[in-house]
């Protein structure tokens, strides 16, 4: 029971082997990442009960744990009916509130503080068993199921909005991200075992021909499934497909090439009657190259591809009539120009305690103490107006939250559900993909300088053509996720030796090596130099907070310079979409940062007064 999640996902995928369902067996794998995540670690924790206190470590987290532990259990005392239930209560919203947390695409489970928090979650459930038995588990499960539910809606509905080009895969995840990738390679692991069998079964002499039909009846299935509401076309599909038929063929061996190509026909007309036209070429392409295997080949070597032809299609049709789907829904929310139903289903959440605002009122707390005491010579905005914040002025309120934001921003360390404010954890991929630009706009800051610098030492001219392609390529490497530090280097070095030859300049070694030196030195991000760029584009992305973005220029992070002109662009599209973040969410989400700001205010201004009142009252 304690790992339901795990067990069930292991169920589904022993019966889908059974059924030889390959798709199954994936979408399932991809969907319960999270779930597989947490039993396994509980499995674990199950085997070697100590595991936890060395992972915590923490004494003080194990003190609050053995509190609550001895706070929640009603074996301790002498307890009511009533009382069982207000415990169990308690133990069922911790639960949720640990569960809402961590049911995130960005959750880490191999971070220690993600680790501690399932382990809690593994010791409350163990108490809910003890003090209810069965039935509080099951009231669990309820619970999870619903908030489930709710907060893969929200973040649904929030990333068709801000995303107008928001696709799925055929994993139901966004085409792109980890738990997407996972599914296909776990589908391709799954397709080739799942195939092999079926070409096992045909390479036998006589041929088993039972799992084709198998699979035959589920073609058969499909098209009917496509087209609910048509019965002429599902009587074509009878007639077409009377697996009886197919079945008395094969026992008579007259299952041959011309009725496999006649079958395959017909199911690739309903094919290209159901896909978007834009997939019809690709269909064709395939087709005939199979019709020629077929020809060439014979039935037992080609069936196999052909069928896995056919799925691969179904595949197809669903996903694209799945965003189909979604692009009508993310029109029908992005037409509500207020946003309503982000705002209502997080104040639910909120208002039911599954999501705390503890962590957003600390780094507002944090940034006002910061920004009006201690305001140094940190590339931000100018202090913070207290006088305005606590007269309630909208614009100070909306610029403490884009501070906010950007504070999050300037974080050493990618942004997770740990360190951002939880209004922000509906957009921590965002956050992460700001973070990265933030720091290859000032990656390609460095090195423009570093290249300029270096050519303007050697009295090398530089053709206006030649600019933009260093820059391209500068940027092509910084982009690329499997790009390293050498190959950025050797890309360099190979683009200033190749200037150098242009001007009929000699490139030494020295020079090479001192080029090496400098680009592997200051793409650290606690060089010097690094810092001194990156300070820039972050005073200039708070300005743009403050005054628009159309205070960038193509001086923006330096004057005088050819190539860091070119750099301008990049940094231009960055703080429009960081603009365009900051507005949106306090557009949308403005009731609960304006809430958490004045608790923020009357905890510093009852903190400040603290001594005087109590004076007064004495």
């Amino acid at each position: 029971r304690r790992v339901h999640g795990g067990v069930a996902w292991s169920v589904d995928v022993v019966v889908n082997m059974k059924r030889r369902n390959w798709w199954a067996i994936a979408g399932g794998a991809a969907a319960s990442a999270a779930a597989v995540a947490v039993a396994y670690y509980m499995i674990k924790k199950n085997r070697k009960k100590n595991a936890t206190k060395s992972l915590g470590a923490i004494p003080e987290r194990a003190a609050e744990q053995d509190q609550s532990e001895s706070q929640n259990d009603p074996q301790s005392q002498g307890t009511t009916e009533e009382e069982v239930e207000q415990a169990l209560a308690k133990l069922i919203h911790e639960f949720r509130t640990l569960f809402v947390e961590l049911r995130h695409p960005q959750t880490n489970y191999s971070d220690e503080k993600t680790l501690i928090k399932m382990s809690r979650m593994e010791d409350v459930m163990a108490k809910i068993e003890e003090i209810s038995g069965r039935s509080g588990l099951m009231m669990l499960r309820e619970a999870v199921e619903h908030d489930a539910t709710s907060v893969s809606n929200l973040q649904l509905a929030h990333d068709l909005i801000r995303n107008k080009n928001f696709r799925v895969g055929q994993s139901g995840m966004r085409v792109g991200t980890m738990e997407d990738q996972m599914y296909n390679n776990i589908k391709q692991i799954a397709k080739r075992a799942f195939w092999d069998i079926v070409r096992a079964d045909l390479a036998l002499s006589p041929p088993d021909f039972t799992r084709v039909t198998i699979h035959l009846q589920e073609i058969k299935d499909e098209l009917i499934r496509f087209t609910p509401h048509q019965a002429h076309m599902r009587t074509e599909i009878e007639e077409h497909m009377d697996i009886d038929l197919i079945k008395q063929q094969i026992a008579n061996h007259t299952f041959d090439t011309p009725t496999v190509l006649g079958l395959f026909d017909f199911v690739v007309n309903r094919i290209m009657m159901l896909e978007a036209p834009a997939r019809s070429e690709d269909t064709n392409t395939r087709a005939a190259d199979l019709r020629t295997q077929l020809a060439s080949q014979g039935v037992s070597s080609t069936i196999v591809k052909m069928m896995e032809f056919i799925f691969d299609k179904f595949d197809e049709i669903r996903t694209d009539l799945t965003n189909f789907k979604l692009q009508q829904v993310g029109n029908q929310l992005r037409q509500d120009s207020s946003h309503s139903y982000e705002r209502e289903k997080l104040g639910e959440q909120i208002e039911q305690g599954l999501v705390k605002l503890d962590r957003t009122k600390e780094i507002i707390e944090s940034l006002l103490i910061r920004e009006t005491v201690q305001n140094g010579d940190a590339p931000s905005p100018s202090p913070v107006d207290l006088v305005a914040l606590h007269r309630g002025d909208a614009a100070a309120y909306e610029t403490l939250i884009c501070l906010v934001i950007l504070d999050s921003l300037k974080s050493t360390s990618a942004a997770s559900v740990h360190t951002a404010p939880e209004l922000l954890r509906l957009d921590i991929e965002q956050l992460v993909a700001f973070q990265n630009t933030i720091q290859m706009v000032s990656l390609l800051g460095v090195q423009c300088t570093l290249i300029g610098q270096m050519l303007a030492s050697k009295s090398v001219p530089v053709s206006a053509a030649a600019l933009p392609r260093i820059v391209d390529h500068l940027k092509e490497q910084l982009r690329s996720p499997v790009a390293s530090l050498s190959q950025l280097t050797q890309r360099l070095v190979a683009d200033v030796r190749d200037l150098f030859v242009m001007a009929h300049k000699e490139f030494t070694p020295v020079d090479e090596s001192m080029l090496d030196g400098m680009v592997k030195r200051t793409t650290n991000f606690n060089d010097p130099v690094f810092q001194v760029f990156y300070k820039r584009v972050i005073a200039v992305i708070a300005r743009a907070l403050r005054e628009g973005p159309a205070v960038v220029g193509a001086d923006s992070l330096g004057a005088g310079s050819p190539f860091l002109s070119l750099v301008a662009g990049d940094l231009k599209d960055l703080v429009v979409q960081i603009h365009s973040f900051c507005r949106h969410h306090v557009k949308v989400f403005a009731p609960f940062w304006n809430r958490s700001i004045k608790e923020v205010l009357e905890t510093l201004d009852r903190a400040a007064n603290g001594p005087q009142s109590a004076s007064e009252s004495a």
